[in-house]
């Protein structure tokens, strides 16, 4: 994934500044079109899984998940492209094979998110 997606997931993940959420949530989206833009279909690249894919998924999955537990946010909803996108991977046999479970996605944020310090 990109930088300056990463940063827009995580600064508006951590953000506790409540009058700056709607600028770092369209700071995201502008990250995302991006990815909307380019998503050639139904993967990333075309037709077959790839590399590219397997790359991106973690990161899209976690991206997703943490904004609609924490932020109640679906992160995806102006992206209808990226959001069949990241359905269609995400329902692959091999990554739900070894998929965290999500109790397990909240430990790990929960200790993240508990940290005190500014991110972007």
């Amino acid at each position: 994934c990109d930088s300056q997606l990463a940063v827009a997931h995580f600064t508006l993940l951590m953000n506790k500044d409540a009058p700056s959420e709607e600028a770092k949530r369209a700071a995201l989206d502008a990250a995302l079109d991006v990815y909307e833009a380019r998503l050639v279909g139904p993967y990333l690249l075309g037709d077959a899984f790839t590399l590219a894919d397997a790359n991106a998924l973690p990161f899209f999955e976690r991206l997703d998940f943490s904004l609609r537990h924490y932020k109640q946010i679906d992160a995806l909803a102006r992206h209808p492209r990226t959001r069949r996108w990241l359905d269609l991977a995400l329902s692959r046999e091999s990554f739900r094979a070894t998929r965290q479970p999500e109790a397990k996605l909240v430990e790990l944020y929960d200790k993240f998110l508990e940290a005190d310090y500014a991110f972007g």
